[in-house]
């Protein structure tokens, strides 16, 4: 009896099954808009605050996306949502070039045809012109 006492805690889904598809959803472009209007970083360009503001902006929004549930079957709903939209997203943005770009956005050049910067250690390790691959004369 214990087991099935046990069963119906960890199981049951006392938010119906489209609420809680909504609430990912919802969530889910709501999160897209503010990070894409923010200007999203590369991981290699984020900082600890970033960080930060992630796991707070995580918690903040986890009982947008849970509701009352706290069952393992609405956690279950939630994450199959919500990896799903992001594939689905994920897959448009790779066929469509104007969801890429509404998605990702677009590349900002801040230089053109300006001279480069002189750089002592990209420069020192940089080929020398007519001395090939190697770096010795040939």
């Amino acid at each position: 009896m214990a087991l099935a006492t046990a069963a119906h805690d960890i199981f049951p889904l006392p938010v119906s099954v489209g609420e809680k598809v909504l609430r990912a959803v919802l969530v889910y472009a709501f999160l897209v808009a503010v990070l894409r209007l923010v200007g999203r970083r590369e991981p290699g360009q984020q900082n600890t605050l970033d960080l930060v503001v992630l796991l707070l902006i995580a918690n903040a929004v986890q009982n947008a996306v849970i509701g009352a549930d706290n069952s393992f079957s609405g956690a279950i709903v939630s994450v199959l949502v919500l990896v799903a939209l992001n594939e689905a997203v994920n897959r448009a943005s790779a066929y469509s070039d104007r969801v890429a770009r509404i998605v990702e956005g677009s590349v900002s050049m801040f230089a053109r045809d300006e001279p480069r910067a002189y750089h002592p250690t990209a420069d020192a390790l940089s080929p020398v012109p007519g001395q090939g691959e190697s770096g010795a004369g040939e």
